[in-house]
């Protein structure tokens, strides 16, 4: 999985992710609602949930809208 809802999901939700992180849950929530993380988060992230780098560089597109619908498509 690597867009940002689906590992933060994969982490247990953003509460526990946030916890994880030591963030605020808001902040956890802020990548959820745009999809995405942060670049400068990625080795963070890294160190606390063990997943590579390279998915997490991914997760931190923001998700492709799909061209019909105008929704973001989440990979």
């Amino acid at each position: 999985m690597t867009n940002a809802l689906g590992i933060i999901e994969q982490q247990g939700g953003t509460r526990p992710f946030a916890k994880k992180l030591g963030l605020p849950p808001s902040t956890v929530q802020a990548w959820k609602t745009k999809g995405s993380f942060p670049v400068h988060r990625v080795i963070e992230i890294e160190k606390a949930t063990g997943i590579s780098r390279e998915d997490l560089l991914k997760a931190c597109l923001p998700p492709i809208a799909d061209a019909v619908t105008k929704e973001p498509v989440h990979a």
